[in-house]
């Protein structure tokens, strides 16, 4: 930014034109240097923090600013589009178990007195009874026969502890997230002893049946919806990091823990993470990616000849026979993981055996680029905050930045406006909004830290109005950002999972719940129902694929 004002000479200025230049170009620098003077401000400040801290003091407390407004931060639907919008009413959406008549004392009524029917006044109540039932079994024992004769336990019998505090203990801990400590305080309390071990074991019993529901969710979810949505966030597993991933659409959310946040462990959260791993296949998908990755020729002919036959390669043995046969590919640190990548991807798109994504919309992560089979799409949201970054100390750069941020969404609406639109008013639309689309990100304002917002939303183009080809796709990926708050949650509450096993059970029953809650299902009901084994609710999947007919 320097390099053009080094040989400025104040003389040398003839006419107002290279005048205006440079004082755009100075006013951008003051710009630039007072964010980076700000930057070092706050790193200079967390170093003393820490500093202090190694000294056994503590760091200067932090106060909210006030000095300056704060930032708009246009992060809901709400905010973004306003609506005269009234509450609606809450009596019609309350189920009624009971119904009790409040009669009027007929002796106070006068002869002339006319019905005129009810006023309605509604008591919601909850009742948590503790049900401790002691069953005594009758004996007999026939001495001729030498047989001892007992009574049968009733059939809702299932156990020390029934199903109703079963599914309670699951929902505690799931959904309002409860940990074990305070599960045992609250049993007790209630009368119910139950070692911490027990609580344990009953969180944890649900791993056969929960993954295996949490898995057919998935794949209903992928089949039928018209898009998928992905999102990530951090995740524990006994002091080690990991990454969640949030799968999911209008009607389904699953959750997969797994080891880092790369695309092949993206693609396993997607294909269900089956136990026997992620396969790789060279077939025609794999081969243009390898070109597109820049993998050298000379060792694509070397994949061609080893492994063009089309059979399966799990990670390890492919690994393992690279490192036996062509030791140079396998440390090349750089290509090695876009190799396999695109031999993971080759294998993901063209296999059968479980529902690819087609539109895909995710945040602008690196990791979910190439994976959807059609359509890749952003969303706006995530573009809008590199804007709501910029705090421009210039009163004109401020006035630049407010006016762009207004067309900004404007234009958002418009997309959402085009959505409603019947389907032939879309084809109409479309070459219009791609044209307003170039009109209004044009990098060409005197705002230079404004410019670089806008190029990284222009390269983004094809990816931002990838609805106007998918009309069906949301603009934003609120959906699973609100997914990733409930890990976030989770991670806030606990920390972490303590085993595989716990992380599997915790991210089966989280998309149970979600994805209950999505299709109005009493989640409490549905999972003292599979504990039960009764089967009588209808399986969360097979509601997902009605929710899409």
């Amino acid at each position: 930014m320097l390099d053009p004002i080094r040989h400025i000479d104040p003389s040398s200025i003839k006419d107002i034109d290279s005048f205006r230049d440079i004082v755009k170009l100075l006013l951008n620098i003051v710009e630039q240097q007072s964010e980076q003077i700000e930057q070092l401000r706050q790193e200079n400040q967390e170093l003393k923090d820490e500093i202090n801290r190694l000294k056994g003091e503590q760091g200067r407390p932090k106060f909210p600013k006030s000095e300056e407004p704060a930032a708009k931060d246009i992060s809901s639907e709400k905010q973004r589009r306003k609506k005269n919008r009234r509450k609606g009413k809450k009596k019609p959406n309350i189920d009624i178990d009971r119904t009790e008549y409040c009669r009027v004392d007929e002796s106070v009524l006068p002869a002339d007195a006319q019905f005129k029917g009810y006023d309605d006044v509604i008591q919601q109540e909850l009742c948590l009874i503790r049900r401790n039932t002691l069953y005594k079994i009758e004996r007999y024992y026939s001495p001729s026969q030498g047989k001892l004769y007992r009574g049968r336990l009733p059939e809702e019998y299932i156990g020390e502890f029934g199903a109703g505090l079963q599914s309670l203990v699951q929902m505690l801990h799931h959904v309002c997230d409860v940990t074990h400590g305070r599960l045992d305080v609250f049993l007790k309390s209630q009368g119910i002893l139950m070692s911490a071990g027990t609580i344990s074991n009953i969180l944890l019993s649900g791993q056969s049946w929960a993954c295996e529901e949490q898995r057919e969710i998935l794949r209903a979810g992928i089949e039928a919806s018209p898009y998928t949505q992905a999102d990530s966030t951090k995740s524990k597993e006994k002091g080690q990091g990991k990454t969640t991933q949030v799968i999911g659409s209008e009607f389904f959310t699953v959750f997969y823990t797994m080891d880092s946040k790369s695309r092949l462990d993206v693609l396993r959260a997607l294909l269900g993470k089956p136990s026997e791993g992620l396969s790789l296949c060279l077939n025609a998908t794999s081969r243009q990616l390898l070109s597109h990755f820049g993998v050298a020729e000379k060792d694509r002919r070397f994949l061609e000849k080893h492994f063009g036959d089309g059979r399966l390669w799990d990670i390890p043995a492919f690994s393992a026979y690279l490192q036996k046969h062509a030791p140079k590919i396998r440390a090349k640190k750089n290509m090695y993981p876009r190799i396999l990548e695109s031999l993971a991807l080759g294998y993901y798109h063209e296999q059968v055996d479980f529902p690819v994504v087609k539109s895909l919309l995710s945040d602008d992560a690196p990791e979910y680029l190439k994976i959807a089979l059609w359509l890749h799409a952003l969303c706006w949201i995530h573009d809008a905050r590199h804007y709501n970054k910029l705090t421009p100390k210039i009163e004109l750069h401020r006035s630049i930045k407010e006016e762009f941020q207004n067309k900004y969404w404007q234009f958002y609406y418009q997309l959402l406006d085009f959505k409603e639109l019947p389907a032939p008013q879309q084809e109409l639309q479309k070459l219009i909004l791609k044209q307003q689309f170039e009109s209004i990100f044009k990098p060409s304002t005197d705002y230079f830290q404004l410019n670089e917002c806008i190029r990284r939303t222009l390269g983004n183009k094809e990816k931002l109005l990838a609805v106007l080809d998918n009309p069906a796709l949301p603009l934003h990926n609120n959906g699973m950002e609100l997914g990733a708050r409930r890990v976030v949650r989770k991670r806030d509450i606990s920390l972490h999972s303590w085993s595989k096993t716990g992380t599997k059970v915790r991210d089966a029953f989280m998309s149970i719940v979600e994805t209950a809650a999505k299709l109005g299902v009493n989640a409490m009901d549905y999972i003292a129902d599979r504990i039960t084994q009764k089967y009588l609710m209808p399986h969360l999947a097979t509601l997902v694929r009605q929710a899409y007919a």
